[in-house]
């Protein structure tokens, strides 16, 4: 019969609580274990704490995207902190909600943490892609609006009457967009734009190719360290999910128990 004082949660035992992992004697390799169970248990307490910190951030710009409308920010901030803040909250770095995970538990965490490393990764290779087309922005293209079906410019086009939907605000314009990012230009009516050969714009261009640059740059070094941190986050807590399952087995068949 085991008593109160003999009895020891297994998941203080797996988790390296200050209590040793059970082995028979003559078994160093298992004690060896145990310490190093308990270093890799501190360090994904770190890491889980980072990856709640960069979820919570994401989780936050994707509130932000609702306020503005802002579907992409909204895709974005919810797509990589969902994984990123779930994982951390079963994982419980701070074992502050109750007993420490079992293996099922670490494991969905570690599935989670990769997961949210993936969404990364895919957002990194849409910023460097978003960033490689902002380097082509030298200057906007002048449309005029003609009359429908036409594809040349006559004498019944009119000049003003174009409708720009990102350098205007949607507003009537003066027929300026930016084709190296293939900004919808159109007219009012059943109008149709055609693009007059000029360019101009070239400072609006410059102050615009600033900001973005600036934060597609931003959102890439962001999108990266995301990936790499969560990443190794999963493979060492999927580790530690093993190793518990492992400590479990070993208290479970311990002489007496």
């Amino acid at each position: 019969m085991q008593t109160n004082e003999e009895s020891t949660s297994i998941a203080e035992v797996s988790r390296g609580n200050d209590v040793p992992i059970a082995a028979p004697c003559g078994q160093p390799a298992v004690q060896e274990m145990s310490v190093s169970h308990a270093l890799r248990v501190q360090q994904n307490r770190c890491i889980h704490i980072i990856i709640m910190v960069l979820g919570g951030l994401n989780l936050g710009l994707g509130v932000w995207g609702f306020l503005g409308l802002d579907g992409w920010t909204i895709l974005t901030g919810f797509a990589i902190g969902t994984p990123a803040t779930l994982a951390s909250v079963l994982y419980n770095p701070g074992g502050c909600c109750g007993e420490m995970p079992p293996p099922r538990q670490l494991k969905m965490a570690g599935i989670l943490a990769a997961v949210a490393a993936a969404v990364c990764l895919v957002y990194a290779l849409f910023s460097s892609m978003q960033l490689s087309s902002e380097v082509a922005w030298i200057h906007l293209d002048e449309f005029t609006c003609c009359p429908p079906g036409a594809s040349e410019i006559s004498d019944a086009c009119e000049g003003e009457s174009c409708i720009s939907s990102d350098w205007d605000d949607g507003e009537i314009s003066s027929c300026w967009a930016a084709l190296t990012v293939n900004e919808p230009m159109t007219c009012e009516g059943d109008k149709v734009a055609i693009a007059t050969g000029n360019t101009g714009r070239e400072d609006d261009v410059a102050a615009a190719k600033s900001w973005w640059m600036g934060f597609t740059a931003s959102a890439l070094v962001m999108d990266t360290i995301t990936a790499l941190i969560a990443a190794f986050a999963s493979y060492s807590t999927l580790k530690e999910a093993r190793e518990v399952a492992q400590a479990e087995s070993m208290v479970l068949h311990e002489p007496g128990r």
